[in-house]
């Protein structure tokens, strides 16, 4: 679509003998700025002409996005965000205009010959860019012939975001700066990989090839493309052991000689005795019949004494046979294992065949990375170039479940999966040790639950859902109340959780809302930058919806009018949506820019629809430092200004700004 509409207007302004650049231009200039904004701009650009590698950096633009047609586009993130758009900046080319003016043919195959030499000779129409929230071009790339430009790109964290370029001779990792400023560049290949960034580092991955290397290696580096964490190759798994030497038993046949041979001298022994016991059998006085008990009780004693040894004796003997024999035949499995063991390690091959090529990356604070692959997870520890924690999804029933808070102090809370149903609370410290905290009815019924239905904690808060018509709004420790069947006592002791609030992750009830108890419907949001939005459904049927605090107050009265309502990811803007329109309040409950279109539906979410607040569960409209994105532009919601043009979106839009 876009190649015909480039062709289409070259064309028609080439056939009808008009101006090509003299029209387009004057397209161009609809949005240029002032003299004054000029010379501003000029001024700021100077300070960085040169990027931190000593190559020529662009800097800052005076162009202004307008109404160009923007193909491709990002989620704003410190005020900044990544597209690919069409540029007509330099429609007539040299090659071109000498073509046309040396066609000599037919009259009826001049559209085809110019079509021709426009794919053949113009520069190209596509460019990445930077742009900022008013839709001033921070940074441009060269002109190319590439349909797909933005091959990939990062979010802007401290000022430093990275993407790829795809360019007509070549494509490039570039590392650039929020004033447009490229600090890093790289052709992109198949054997390098920037994987996230975290406190001012970049995480990247090569694949080192020489006369003693293959292999794929981890390491960081800054804003220049500086090492400063060597790479080095990551194991995934542990090396077989050498099992701990056992020694073989000794013989232990004299020690049973001896046995047997006090055992037969005691049987000579015992009936030499009942020999004369046998003459002096019509004896009856008492002190005989003392002795002779003796005698007998003294020779059991000693019988006893000496088959007890020997059975200890042999069962020590068996015992360590066993462990020697258990011990040769590790020591042989060891062996031959060891012949073909090749460590397992880290792999970034790219087999598209194959969906495991497939990663991703998260930063989770104090040089901790998740690399996330189709199998499980991997955790990195970049400090330390360690791996503290593997966690293969299809083999083991055990592992962490979910990151509830990222590391901070040295440690994170996570969700611990002990068996198929069973998940504990536990603290994960920097270097991969695993500690379980106090684990109760809370983690053994309520928060496995929910977070079983993708429910995420969110400023560390939790909303339980609203279980109306269910369990009546509580939730009881079943053992508990099978042994008890007393639910005043279950409850007293707190056996008895509530639904329709929010908890802490120590299961404390932080915020309640009595007061939309027993309602058919209500439902809260994650909170965001200490906020969230909460509906509601009165008796009317319709949805009411407000903006709450961490204090459960509400920052304005319940707003109605709307199918449904959600707050925005950094907690300041408040978006309610109905069939054909889409507005935008602030915190407080103010309208500040309204958005109409039949493209605009409010099914994305529902009041009765939990999953909305699923993280997995993206938002069809999300507002990144106060802009929203659509399909191919923005939104600035406190301007009420269009950025880019909405040629291509079906339905026709209008801003209008409160």
């Amino acid at each position: 679509m876009k190649r015909f509409i480039a062709l289409s207007l070259g064309i028609l302004l080439i056939l009808t003998g008009c101006s090509v650049s003299t029209d387009i231009m004057n397209t161009l200039n609809e949005n240029k700025p002032s003299v004054e904004m000029e010379e501003s701009v000029n001024s700021l650009s100077t300070k960085n002409n040169k990027n931190e590698v000593g190559e020529p950096s662009i800097g800052m633009n005076l162009e202004y996005i307008g109404s160009k047609q923007i193909e491709n586009l990002t989620d704003f993130s410190e005020e900044r965000a990544f597209i690919q758009f069409d540029d007509y900046s330099e429609v007539e080319t040299d090659d071109v205009k000498d073509a046309i003016k040396a066609y000599n043919g037919d009259e009826n195959d001049k559209i085809n010959y110019v079509i021709q030499h426009w794919d053949d000779d113009f520069q190209g129409f596509n460019r990445a860019a930077l742009i900022d929230t008013q839709g001033k071009i921070i940074w441009k790339s060269e002109f190319t012939k590439e349909n797909t430009v933005l091959r990939e790109s990062s979010q802007f964290k401290n000022g430093l975001a990275y993407f790829v370029f795809n360019g007509n001779e070549k494509s490039a990792y570039t590392i650039i700066d929020s004033d447009g400023n490229v600090t890093f560049t790289r052709d992109f290949s198949e054997d390098f990989i920037i994987l996230e960034q975290g406190d001012g580092l970049f995480l990247v991955a090569e694949h080192i090839t020489n006369f003693d290397t293959d292999e794929w290696q981890l390491g960081a580096m800054d804003r220049n493309g500086t090492m400063v964490v060597p790479y080095k190759t990551y194991v995934t798994d542990t090396p077989p052991t050498a099992p701990a030497p056992v020694e073989q038993p000794s013989d232990y046949s004299a020690d049973l000689q001896d046995i047997e041979d006090s055992l037969s001298q005691l049987a000579a022994e015992y009936q030499e005795w009942l020999e004369e016991c046998w003459d002096y059998q019509g004896e009856r006085d008492a002190e005989y019949y003392k002795r002779t008990n003796e005698t007998e009780t003294d020779y059991k004693y000693r019988r006893k004494e000496l088959e007890e040894r020997r059975q200890q004796l042999r069962s020590e003997y068996e015992e360590q046979l066993e462990k020697y024999e258990d011990y040769q035949y590790e020591l042989s499995t060891y062996e031959i294992t060891m012949e073909d063991y090749e460590p397992k390690k880290l792999s970034f091959d790219r087999d598209y065949n194959n969906y495991d090529y497939y990663v991703s990356c998260e930063y989770l604070g104090e040089s901790i990375y998740k690399l996330n692959f189709s199998y499980g997870f991997v955790l990195v520890n970049i400090d330390t170039q360690s791996i503290i924690n593997i966690y293969e999804a299809s083999v083991d029933t055990e592992g962490i479940e979910q990151f509830i808070t990222g590391f901070e102090k040295g440690a994170a809370t996570i969700l611990y999966k002990v068996s198929e149903n069973s998940c504990y609370l536990c603290n994960i410290e920097t270097n991969g040790e695993i500690t379980a905290m106090e684990n109760n009815i809370w983690t053994k019924y309520i928060l496995q639950d929910i977070l079983s239905e993708e429910y995420r904690f969110h400023d560390g808060l939790l909303f339980v859902p609203y279980d109306y018509g269910g369990d009546m709004d509580i939730r009881i420790d079943r053992e508990y109340y099978a042994m008890t069947m007393d639910a005043e006592s279950a409850y007293e002791n707190g056996f008895i959780f509530h639904t329709g609030v929010y908890y802490n992750i120590q299961g404390e009830i932080v915020i309640d809302f009595p007061e939309y108890r027993g309602k058919k419907e209500f439902s809260c949001s994650p909170f965001y930058n200490g906020h969230a939005v909460l509906m509601v459904q009165g008796e009317d049927q319709f949805t009411y919806f407000t903006v709450i605090n961490k204090e459960g107050e509400s920052m304005f009265e319940l707003k109605s009018g709307f199918d449904n309502a959600f707050i925005s990811k950094d907690g300041k803007y408040l978006m309610a949506i109905r069939n054909g329109n889409l507005t935008i309040f602030d915190i407080k409950g103010n309208p500040l820019t309204s958005i109409d279109s039949n493209d605009i539906y409010p099914d994305i979410i529902s009041i009765d629809n939990m999953d909305m607040y699923a993280d997995n569960n993206a938002n069809k409209y999300n507002i990144c430092d106060g802009v929203i994105r659509f399909d191919r532009f923005y939104v600035n919601v406190q301007e009420g200004s269009i950025i880019g043009s909405t040629f291509f979106n079906v339905n026709d839009y209008s801003v209008t700004k409160y």
